[in-house]
């Protein structure tokens, strides 16, 4: 494994400024973040042009790793009619224009969501996710399928599936442990998937009683990996047997996290790395 966790997820820091992002960035080890396009959005908004964010991540000496997520890469997109206006912003974002959003922040990949559960024929999912494989490698972009228990894409079964049948060589896998154990976990299938399709692994933990409604647990409620009742341990040795963990970031959608300053995030997941590290070592294999 490697020494420090690789990229911090948006969702971690997901009320700090740009630049406080890359001080928790510099202060947790991370050589790379990540940004969702409504980031991108508020901070172009606010007079930060994508050059100048660019310039500045460079001097953190951080990468800027993944724009993420692109939700309207399958056909006639619509969203609910009861989705409140803040998480209509939070996806509203159309392809062509977030592709290009991504090459000018100079990302290496993108993520892709099914978030609605909306139900399509499988080979639609399959057409599809090659589809946006072939136009985001133009781009210089690999790109990497979540799945999501509440989505039409639920589990990891239908994920690997999708990206088996897609066959292309800049398409992937991100496995969410959060998503992983709160949807239906397969080890053994995880164990037959060729690690090197596994493009991303995002960690959280959670307790196993929901703290709410599942969308409430998802995005207030996740805890640092080993805080709670997840076999996070479990799950990344099977990604560490296949050589599964080239990328390994922290996603935390916590509301406590949201209270700490930058410099506390990055010391906490400095410390949280480092005793999974140690767990891993006292774990047989």
């Amino acid at each position: 494994m490697q020494k420090n966790y690789d990229v911090l997820w948006a969702a971690t820091v997901r009320t700090k400024s740009f630049e406080e992002r890359l001080i928790a960035a510099v202060v947790g080890g991370f050589p790379a973040m990540t940004l969702f396009p409504i980031d991108v959005q508020r901070f172009t908004a606010g007079g930060l042009s994508i050059a100048e964010m660019r310039r500045i991540s460079a001097d953190y000496g951080i990468r800027l790793a993944v724009l993420d997520p692109l939700t309207q890469w399958l056909p006639d997109w619509q969203s609910p009619a009861s989705l409140s206006s803040e998480d209509l912003a939070f996806v509203n974002f159309e392809e062509t224009a977030f592709l290009q959003m991504a090459e000018r922040l100079g990302v290496e990949s993108i993520n892709v969501i099914e978030t609605f559960g909306r139900v399509y024929p499988f080979d639609v999912f399959v057409e599809n996710f090659a589809r946006i494989c072939d136009r985001a490698r133009e781009f210089g972009l690999k790109v990497h399928l979540e799945f999501m228990p509440f989505s039409s894409i639920p589990d990891l079964a239908t994920a690997w599936e999708i990206v088996r049948q897609a066959n292309r060589p800049n398409g992937g896998l991100l496995i969410d442990s959060w998503h992983y154990f709160r949807g239906t976990p397969n080890p053994s299938l995880l164990a037959s998937i060729p690690g090197e399709l596994i493009f991303r692994v995002q960690l959280a933990d959670a307790l196993t009683e929901l703290h709410g409604s599942l969308f409430e647990d998802l995005m207030h409620h996740r805890l640092l990996p080993g805080d709670g009742e997840m076999d996070v341990l479990g799950l990344m040795q099977i990604l560490k047997t296949i050589g599964g963990l080239s990328s390994v970031g922290l996603e935390l959608f916590s509301d406590a996290f949201d209270e700490l300053s930058p410099s506390e995030i990055g010391h906490r997941a400095q410390a949280n790395f480092d005793q999974l590290v140690l767990a891993m070592a006292d774990r047989p294999d």
